[in-house]
């Protein structure tokens, strides 16, 4: 996954976004049988963020993660709550 994802592999960066979402599972979804999609709208927003230049750290891609759930899921939700999983989508998305 890289900063500069073409339309042909948007299908495999969302994989992996979906992956680390799901590995985090905040709401404890996966766990508890939602299907493997139920971060999916989440996954999205966090790759637009990330391909329209929105996001250019790894700390503001933990606050824009932690807005993202926040309007999702309607919990406050704080950037240090969401450091680990921007962590891990970060350092992904750099090493292509």
């Amino acid at each position: 996954m890289t900063g500069e994802v073409e339309d042909g592999n948007a299908a495999e960066a969302l994989a992996k976004l979906r992956e680390s979402l799901n590995a985090w599972d905040p709401k404890l979804l996966i766990e508890a049988g939602a299907p493997e999609d139920e971060y999916d709208p989440e996954a999205r927003e966090i790759y637009h963020a990330l391909t329209s230049g929105d996001v250019e750290s790894e700390a503001a891609l933990a606050i824009c993660i932690a807005a993202i759930f926040a309007k999702w899921f309607g919990d406050p939700v704080t950037a240090e709550m969401c450091s680990g999983v921007a962590h891990t989508i970060w350092s992904r998305w750099r090493s292509g």
